[in-house]
C-alpha cells in the first residue's frame, strides 16, 4: 500500500510542477517579447558628431538651437561640442597650423576634409585673438556652408575689429543656403543703439542685396568725413552701392569723383560702370581727368559700356596724351584698337 500510495501522489506532484514550469516560460517569454518590441519602436540614433544628411535644413538649425550651449550676454550661440577628445586636440592643433604660413593650405584642407563633423569643434576657436584664426572660421564655415555657424558670423560681420575678418563673414554668410536667421539678426543690429554694430550690418545686408540698410549707406555712408576710420567707411559704402539698386546711388556716386581719398575714387570710377543714372556718363568723363591713372584706368573700364559719340571722342583724346601703360592698355580695349 505504501508503494502505491507513494506511486499514485507522484503523478499528482508531476502535474503540479509542470504547470509551474509552463507559467514561469509563458512570463518569460511575455518579458522577452516585450523588451523586443520596445528596441524595434525606438528610432536608431547617428552618432553624436555625425550629421544626418536627410535632416533637413531648418529641422537642423532647430535642433542645434536648442541643444547650444549657454553663451554670455552678446555672445554668439554655439552648437554643442560631441565628446571626442581625440577630434578636440586635433582641431586644436589645425587650428594652431592655420596660423603658420607654411602650413596654413594643409591645414585649412584637412578641416575641410572633415565636413561639417568638424564645425562644433572650430566654433569654439571663433574668439581666437589671432585674426587668421577668425578668418579661417569664417571661410571654412562658409564653403561648409554650414548654417549653425549664422551666430558666429553675423557676430564677426556687426563686431569683428578687423575689416578682413568682417567681409569674409559677408562671403561666407552668403554661401548659406538658408540666410533667414541671419539676415534677421542684420536687421535687427541695424536698428540697434550701437552705431557701429549698425553700419556694419547695413554692409552686411548690402552684399546679401537686402535694401534694408540703403538709407544709412547713401545718406549717411558715403558722406562720412570724420572719425579715424571715414576713409575706410566712405569706400565700404561705395562698394555696398553697386548691390542696392536704388535710384539715388548715381547721383551720390557722381558726388563723390573728386573724394580726397584715392582709393575711394577707384571704387567710384568702377561702381559708376555698374549702376544706372543721367549722372553716370557725365562723373565718369570727368574722372578721365584724375590725376591718378588708377582711376583713370577705371573710369575708361566704366566708360567702355558706352558707345556713345561723346564718350568715344573724350577716349581717342585721352588717348593721344596718356603715358600710363595700364590705362593706355585699357583705352585700346575700349576703343576696339
Amino acid at each position: 500500500m505504501g508503494r502505491h500510495a507513494s506511486r499514485t501522489a507522484r503523478p499528482s506532484l508531476t502535474h503540479t510542477e509542470n504547470a509551474a514550469s509552463m507559467s514561469h516560460l509563458r512570463l518569460v517569454a511575455l518579458v522577452t517579447l516585450s523588451c523586443l518590441l520596445a528596441a524595434c519602436s525606438k528610432e536608431p540614433q547617428a552618432p553624436a558628431d555625425t550629421p544626418d544628411a536627410s535632416t533637413p535644413a531648418s529641422t537642423t538649425q532647430a535642433t542645434n538651437a536648442s541643444s547650444a550651449t549657454p553663451s554670455e550676454p552678446g555672445k554668439p550661440k554655439k552648437p554643442e561640442v560631441p565628446d571626442n577628445p581625440e577630434r578636440v586636440q586635433r582641431v586644436e592643433e589645425l587650428v594652431d597650423l592655420l596660423n603658420n604660413r607654411a602650413q596654413r593650405r594643409t591645414a585649412r584642407e584637412e578641416l575641410q576634409a572633415m565636413g561639417k563633423n568638424c564645425v562644433p569643434y572650430l566654433l569654439q576657436h571663433s574668439e581666437d585673438s589671432r585674426m587668421t584664426t577668425r578668418w579661417e572660421v569664417a571661410n571654412i564655415t562658409g564653403l561648409l556652408k554650414d548654417e549653425r555657424a549664422t551666430d558666429v558670423l553675423v557676430d564677426y560681420v556687426v563686431a569683428d575689429e578687423n575689416p578682413h575678418v568682417r567681409w569674409r563673414s559677408q562671403w561666407a554668410v552668403a554661401q548659406l543656403r538658408n540666410k533667414s536667421e541671419a539676415l534677421q539678426q542684420l536687421r535687427a543690429h541695424l536698428g540697434g543703439n550701437d552705431e557701429w554694430r549698425a553700419w556694419n550690418a547695413a554692409v552686411g545686408l548690402a552684399t546679401l542685396n537686402d535694401k534694408s540698410g540703403a538709407d544709412m549707406i547713401l545718406e549717411k555712408g558715403l558722406k562720412i568725413t570724420t572719425g579715424a576710420d571715414a576713409d575706410w567707411r566712405r569706400w565700404e559704402a561705395v562698394k555696398s552701392v553697386e548691390r542696392l539698386d536704388d535710384p539715388r546711388s548715381a547721383g551720390a556716386l557722381a558726388a563723390m569723383i573728386d573724394d580726397p581719398n584715392e582709393r575711394v575714387r577707384r571704387e567710384v570710377a568702377l561702381t559708376l560702370g555698374k549702376v544706372k543714372g543721367a549722372e553716370v556718363k557725365g562723373a565718369l568723363l570727368q574722372m578721365l581727368g584724375d590725376d591718378k591713372e588708377q582711376v583713370r584706368w577705371r573710369a575708361v573700364k566704366s566708360l567702355s559700356r558706352h558707345k556713345d559719340a561723346d564718350v568715344v571722342s573724350a577716349l581717342r583724346e585721352l588717348q593721344k596724351t596718356e603715358t600710363a601703360e595700364i590705362v593706355i592698355e585699357h583705352l585700346e580695349k575700349a576703343l576696339g584698337s
